[in-house]
């Protein structure tokens, strides 16, 4: 109850008391107003007064019988402004009466208002991007006091008849209320109103999985306001985040993959990106948003790109094997074997990055490599290896073909080891009515050096002698036997019979069949000239290879 009194008026209070220890009175406790939250000053205990308390102009009074106890404010002035509280209680329950008294003089706030505030008391934003809201009161007197409230907390507050809050919402602000009150002593409940944020914000992009024997499926999942989204291609990425290729899903951001149904299963592996936008950019200013999940095959160990299925030894040494594994249940089990037989050989191990093709591209993986310590006895050596690999899920295999390093011996003593799986550097021409010898560049060598052309050319002086001594048919076979006799091999190259010779797919012949085949070594005689032909010597011996232009 709020009651307005002049100045020097007399005002009576009632309270119901029946008993001293049942009743009390409370109030302000010196001339300062009291707010209604402020701790009042116990009175008295029904008719008894506190000692402690002396304000000359109120008197406590009253009858038990008539159950009633009275407080009396004579001579009423501003100091005697607040609230009188009366407590007591009636057959068991506590009941309480508020007085809010005040002096003529005073008037309480009226006509509080946000601004900004919509019809709908909604206020809209951005995430990142700064709000004001502006509180305002036609403030009474004394003043009021003004406070903003966000979450139960008080954010801003003072006692003019305008508060301006400025705040930059988060996500976290979407859908929250914030208050504007005015507190006063006059009044018996605080002036306020409410408004509800909407903050519009890019969405935090999640994605979820589902692996079956069949496919993957994935869900891109997005929650942004509004919610009306626009999802792009899937980004398929390896494990250090190199591309491998794109993919397009669904207009709700669904992805299906369905898995390969081989050896290679694990090229669906890596990091999947989903990108969505809702046309809101994020606090960093982009519109579109990312989000990215791990998916890792359970399927037997594979080996990867980089093993080579051939290797070449020496006999009598040891010949390293090394095998390079993708598991990504890392529990594998690896052995070698000869014609289905296992052979105790311990294998080294050692985790590391490796490569891979997944899709067609070339990339990085996580890998074990496995070193076999093998030593070759004797020419049965030198054969077919199965190395198997195995997990909790399964196995694979892979054939390693271990070749013997082609030798050649000169009457000096000298060894000349020819690896069987030989680069070309040049590949030359030689026509049926010309001896002379042209360079072709090689595609994968690059050009040929200012030293090697020399040699060529001076080679191709020496060469023309022989058109002399031999006919256009046998100039060939006669320069193949004269060079390599003259450097004292033991054996002289013979003419390659083209129906039993190996055609190896290299790029810069195509379909020609080898009439006859030299390897130049480091110096070449003829039995004309004395000068030797001299080949650099960090090239080593040359391989020709002759074609027979149809």
């Amino acid at each position: 109850m709020t009651l307005t009194i002049n100045d020097d008026d007399t005002v009576v209070l009632n309270c119901t008391c029946f008993r001293e220890n049942e009743s009390s009175w409370k109030g302000p406790s010196d001339s300062k107003s009291a707010h209604n939250d402020t701790v009042l000053t116990p009175y008295s205990d029904g008719l008894r007064t506190n000692p402690f308390v002396n304000i000359s102009n109120i008197r406590i009074y009253g009858n038990y019988n008539i159950g009633m106890c009275y407080l009396k404010i004579t001579n009423f002035s501003r100091v005697n402004n607040g609230i009188y509280e009366c407590s007591y209680f009636l057959s068991g329950n506590l009941h309480i009466r508020r007085y809010h008294v005040f002096s003529s003089t005073m008037k309480p706030p009226t006509n509080l208002k946000i601004v900004n505030a919509a019809e709908n008391n909604i206020t809209y934003g951005k995430e990142g991007v700064r709000i004001e809201l502006t509180c305002t009161v036609k403030n009474g007197i004394p003043a009021a006091t003004l406070i903003w409230s966000k979450k139960g907390l008080t954010v801003e507050n003072g006692s003019n008849d305008i508060l301006l809050y400025r705040f930059i919402p988060t996500r976290s602000d979407h859908m929250q209320n914030i208050t504007c009150y005015a507190l006063s002593d006059l009044l018996t409940s605080p002036l306020s109103q409410t408004i509800l944020l909407d903050i519009q914000y890019a969405p935090d992009v999640k994605i979820q999985y589902k692996i079956s024997k069949q496919n993957i499926t994935m869900y891109c999942i997005a929650d942004g306001n509004p919610d009306n989204y626009t999802f792009y291609d899937w980004e398929h990425k390896s494990e250090f985040n190199e591309h491998i290729r794109r993919i397009h899903g669904t207009a709700e951001g669904q992805l299906i993959i369905n898995k390969a149904q081989n050896s290679k299963a694990n090229e669906d592996d890596g990091i999947y990106v989903c990108t969505v936008s809702n046309g809101v950019p994020n606090i960093k200013g982009k519109l579109d948003q990312k989000g990215k999940t791990s998916i890792k095959s359970i399927a037997p160990p594979v080996f990867v790109a980089d093993n080579k299925p051939v290797q070449i030894g020496h006999i009598g040494k040891s010949v390293e094997i090394e095998i390079y594994i993708y598991d990504q249940l890392n529990n594998s089990k690896v052995v070698i074997k000869s014609m289905g037989t296992t052979i105790m050989i311990k294998a080294k191990i050692k985790s590391l990055h490796t490569h891979d093709t997944f899709h067609g591209v070339y990339i990085t993986v996580p890998g074990i490599k496995y070193t076999f310590d093998l030593h070759l006895t004797s020419e049965n050596s030198f054969t077919k290896y199965t190395v198997e690999a195995c997990n909790d899920v399964g196995c694979n295999y892979f054939d390693v073909q271990v070749n013997s390093a082609m030798k050649r011996k000169r009457n000096s003593g000298m060894v000349s080891e020819i690896p069987i799986e030989v680069q070309y550097d040049e590949v030359g021409t030689i026509h049926d009515n010309s001896a002379s010898i042209q360079v072709l560049s090689n595609n994968a060598q690059g050009a040929v050096s200012s030293s090697e052309r020399l040699a060529f050319e001076r080679l191709n002086s020496y060469v023309s002698d022989f058109e002399q001594e031999s006919s256009s048919d046998t100039t060939v076979q006669s320069l193949s036997i004269s060079l390599l006799n003259e450097d004292e091999y033991e054996q002289p190259y013979e003419t390659i019979d083209p129906e039993n010779t190996e055609i190896h797919p290299y790029s810069t012949v195509r379909y020609t069949v080898y009439e006859n085949t030299i390897i130049f070594p480091k110096e070449i005689r003829t039995k004309k000239v004395e000068q030797a032909i001299q080949i650099v010597s960090e090239r080593g011996p040359w391989l020709i290879i002759y074609m027979k232009n149809v």
